[in-house]
């Protein structure tokens, strides 16, 4: 199974799941995995700077604008492939991609959560 989560949740994730970041600068100190291969999955840094401060050209950069962005870059990915890697990578049927945001808050976690969902493969927030 895929699941997403945050970091404030990673100690309450079983260690037989697997935890990749997606965040471009992780903690340190905490439990997680960092695949190079899955910086496709990162947001992209003008992406973020433009959501964060929420102006382009003294425009409004909205989350619809953010997730527009966001979905071009998944987009590029096969998303079966990608999830059939990390399976065999890491030996194991349980993955959680993980970043800084807390459930409910918008973040490209939960894009990312329904483009995978959307491409076949099931993926759902971490709730325990």
């Amino acid at each position: 199974m895929v699941y997403t989560s945050y970091y404030g949740k990673v100690k309450n994730i079983s260690e037989d799941i697997k935890r990749i970041s997606i965040a471009l600068h992780p903690p340190s100190g905490i439990a997680y995995y960092i695949h190079g291969d899955c910086s496709i999955l990162f947001p992209n840094k003008e992406t973020l700077s433009k959501y964060k401060y929420n102006t382009v050209f003294n425009k409004k950069f909205t989350e619809i604008d953010y997730e527009k962005e966001y979905r071009k870059k998944l987009n590029k990915i096969n998303a079966e492939n990608l999830i059939d890697y990390l399976y065999k990578k890491y030996d194991t049927k349980d993955i959680v991609f993980v970043c800084y945001e807390k459930s409910g808050d918008f973040c490209h976690r939960n894009i990312l959560r329904a483009w995978l969902n959307e491409n076949g493969i099931p993926c759902e927030e971490w709730n325990e």
